[in-house]
């Protein structure tokens, strides 16, 4: 949970102790957080945190201050930054992993977001050692922490 926190700070209007109570929200974010690589929709974030589609995006806004389209992307970028760090996979093996349906789209969605193309990215992620130890950090596991 502390991690779920963690990467509400700075992003969207964190409400880091509503958030952290509410056990739908809590769940819609384990699912996504779980399941970043495969497609994600509102019924499914429904059916596993068991309230109905009108609710799921206004509770969910309520206690993240993003919807929860918003947050998944978020998700996915940020699982995106830590591939690329790892600097062992391409460009489309870097979108798949991180979710998303072609390489075109992850790469507009990944420019929106940080104001940078991944091949920059790649270029200002530090060196080598540095890449090293987020990868043995984080390994193949979802873990989403802020990497500021």
């Amino acid at each position: 949970m502390e991690n779920r926190v963690s990467l509400l700070t700075g992003y969207g209007q964190s409400r880091a102790g509503t958030f952290a109570t509410n056990k739908h929200v809590t769940t819609m974010i384990d699912y996504m957080q779980t399941n970043l690589e495969v497609g994600i929709s509102l019924a499914d974030l429904s059916r596993v945190s068991n309230i109905s589609l009108s609710q799921l995006v206004r509770l969910f806004k309520k206690h993240t201050g993003v919807t929860p389209h918003q947050y998944l992307i978020h998700l996915r970028i940020e699982h995106a930054k830590r591939l690329i760090r790892c600097g062992n996979l391409s460009g489309k093996e870097i979108a798949v992993q991180a979710g998303f349906s072609n390489q075109a789209h992850f790469t507009k969605l990944f420019k929106r977001m940080t104001c940078m193309s991944p091949l920059k990215y790649v270029s200002q992620s530090g060196n080598l050692l540095e890449r090293k130890m987020v990868c043995t950090h984080f390994g193949k596991s979802p873990t989403f922490v802020s990497m500021k």
